[in-house]
């Protein structure tokens, strides 16, 4: 069962990571379908336990996912409108992975799977991306996502994942090819030209270091000097690699769209209906109706690239602090799994991802569009599944 738990983590992580075809997801689906009919059959017949051990950081994070989509559905129950019902559980539904991946991490130790698929998934994409700039030079590239951001997003939650597994476990082959991969991902990071990812990674490479200071310090272990170290060389890094990108970046993208005329009119739409909100699917056409600024001029613009906003514009007072209730209590979940585990490493390389989400979820789509949202709760259902010990994950009888 081990070793099947590992292969199916690793198939799960790679497909998700690769949208092969509009129905990607249904293949994960499939899959974790028949992991879960298998278990259910194998533990019958060796009576052991099917459920796992329910944490209280599993709780945090439940509890948060579950007054999100509860107070954003309401909103839209109370709209009486069935396209704002059925987007709210659309919403929901990207939730599923983390969930899935909690439910095999949290009884089978699948670091392996987990670590591969990971790594074989953005070997995928980044080659694509590559090819993309390949044929075409200086486009932005996109790989096999619907949008260069969401690229940039995939990219920032999964870089710390592969350099906590290429510095914590010493597999030379795997070091060789996620230092391929790392260098990779720099490049297409670059070629997607999007700026809320590269900034929601160094915001992150910041926030994290300085949680992890006060995560280290209250064990009584205050690394200074690794912390330090990370910091100077991320940001320098970083600083870098900003820098020459806005010097020589492109100049469509230099105004950043409509955002500020997108936030207006987000702001508008709350305050016009401040419980309720305009609905979870009809920020469209509120914004090209009745909120449009007479000096926006772009085109077919769905949401305000600003997911805050997004959730208070659409969902309304219950919509906005549904968004707040989830991150506060998603992050204490975070936090007392990087308490328990007390890895200064292992903290950074958390809780960037989770930073880097919120930051460009400030700027552009994260927490609503199918591809990065699946990929970044997935991973948050196996940190979530840390807190169980070994030994939980072993000794599972009844």
């Amino acid at each position: 069962m081990y070793q099947l738990a590992n292969v199916v983590i690793f198939l799960f992580l790679v497909i998700i990571s690769w949208c092969f075809k509009a129905s990607y997801f249904s293949f994960a689906m499939g899959l974790f379908a028949l992991f879960i009919i298998f278990e259910a059959i194998y533990k019958y017949k060796h009576e052991v336990r099917i459920l796992p051990h329910v944490s209280e950081s599993f709780r945090c994070w439940s509890a948060g996912i579950f007054i999100l989509y509860l107070l954003f559905l309401s909103s839209a129950v109370f709209h009486h409108d069935r396209s704002d019902i059925v987007q709210s559980i659309n919403y929901m539904c990207l939730t599923a992975p983390f969930f899935m991946t909690w439910w095999i991490s949290g009884k089978y130790s699948v670091k392996e799977g987990v670590k591969w698929g990971i790594l074989v998934g953005m070997l995928i994409a980044c080659g694509i991306g590559i090819y993309q700039w390949y044929l075409q030079p200086g486009i932005r590239v996109q790989s096999s996502y619907a949008n260069p951001n969401h690229f940039g997003t995939m990219i920032d939650i999964t870089i710390p994942f592969i350099v906590y597994f290429m510095l914590s476990y010493k597999n030379t082959i795997y070091r060789i090819i996620a230092l391929v991969v790392l260098l990779g991902q720099a490049f297409c990071l670059y070629a997607t030209s999007s700026r809320g990812a590269l900034i929601g990674l160094m915001g992150a490479l910041i926030l994290s270091t300085l949680v992890s200071w006060l995560i280290a310090n209250r064990g009584k272990q205050f690394h200074f000097k690794k912390s330090a170290v990370v910091l100077v060389l991320g940001l320098v890094i970083l600083g870098g690699f900003g820098a020459y990108y806005m010097e020589h970046g492109r100049a469509e993208s230099h105004l950043g769209g409509e955002r500020m005329f997108m936030i207006e009119a987000s702001i508008d739409m709350w305050k016009d209906h401040p419980i309720i909100g305009v609905g979870a699917a009809h920020w469209y056409e509120n914004y090209y109706g009745t909120y449009h600024p007479g000096e926006a001029s772009e085109k077919g613009l769905t949401m305000p690239h600003n997911m805050p906003l997004y959730f208070l514009s659409t969902g309304g007072i219950l919509g906005g602090i549904g968004f707040i209730a989830f991150y506060v209590l998603s992050f204490m979940g975070l936090y007392l799994v990087l308490r328990e585990q007390g890895s200064f490493l292992l903290s950074i390389c958390a809780l960037i991802p989770f930073f880097a989400f919120f930051i460009q979820g400030l700027v552009d789509t994260t927490i609503i569009n199918k591809i990065p949202a699946r990929m970044y709760f997935a991973l948050m259902g196996y940190l979530t599944a840390l807190s169980i010990n070994n030994d939980k994950k072993i000794s599972n009888k009844k």
